[in-house]
């Protein structure tokens, strides 16, 4: 049986992966036309940070800049090695793994999913025999207590604000509205928990957990997952 670390750490080799696929499309944006490169595969505000820490005014003089070449390099190196401070003390992916590893202690299991997709008017279909308007995102985890599937989680993390943050907290939204239709229908306690990490999470995400309050439905972040999650569970399982 595959074991709560083992399927994190697939979870993280995913991450890490696509993080190389998307270094090599932008690497190639920039090659293609620095003073314009595709935005789908631009960072902006990253490329503020870059800008601003180097002193450039735009990419292209930046890349151009021949009599500099040494001290760029240094700096988008030392930009690229340097500790991030806002993950300095807490959560990141060691930590992660202590805490998931802990739920085990309480026969609890964390499975990534991906086979079954929330339908908008509820319950589930399989991911792969149907593929229809009606069906939302997969579900990332399911959690077992003992061998009974007690609860769902959607993980999603973003990075800066704009519309890829409005995107993934529409799907947040998507699934909140499923879990409430879940939970009428439920035959036994199950919790819908999302798992949300932003570095700026925005306004909406306040409101829509002002808006979602229900006993079995928790959002909240890695930092806090454990808490959140134990707390739900030693009120309905123990």
């Amino acid at each position: 049986m595959t074991t709560n670390t083992e399927t994190i750490k697939k979870v993280i080799e995913l991450r890490n992966d696509r993080q190389i696929k998307n270094n090599k499309l932008a690497f190639d944006a920039v090659k293609e036309n620095s003073k314009n490169p595709n935005e789908n595969h631009i960072n902006k505000q990253a490329l503020n940070r870059l800008l601003k820490y180097t002193n450039y005014k735009t990419l292209d003089e930046l890349v151009k800049d021949k009599s500099n070449h040494e001290e760029i390099i240094m700096k988008i190196a030392s930009l690229y090695i340097a500790k991030n401070s806002s993950r300095q003390g807490s959560f990141d992916e060691e930590f992660q793994l202590e805490t998931i590893n802990k739920l085990q202690d309480y026969d609890i299991i964390i499975k990534k999913d991906g086979k079954q997709k929330p339908c908008k008017t509820g319950g589930l279909v399989n991911n792969k025999e149907n593929t229809n308007t009606n069906e939302l995102k997969s579900i990332d985890f399911t959690i077992s207590h003992k061998t009974q599937e007690i609860g769902y989680i959607m993980a999603k993390v973003s990075v800066g604000g704009g519309g890829h943050q409005d995107n993934v907290l529409h799907e947040i939204i998507q699934f909140l509205d499923w879990s409430v239709i879940q939970i009428k229908n439920d035959t036994i306690k199950k919790v819908y928990l999302v798992l949300y990490d932003s570095q700026n999470k925005s306004k909406l995400f306040t409101d829509i957990k002002n808006k979602y309050i229900n006993n079995n439905i928790i959002l909240t972040d890695s930092k806090n997952f454990q808490n959140h999650f134990l707390d739900w569970f030693n009120k309905n399982y123990k």
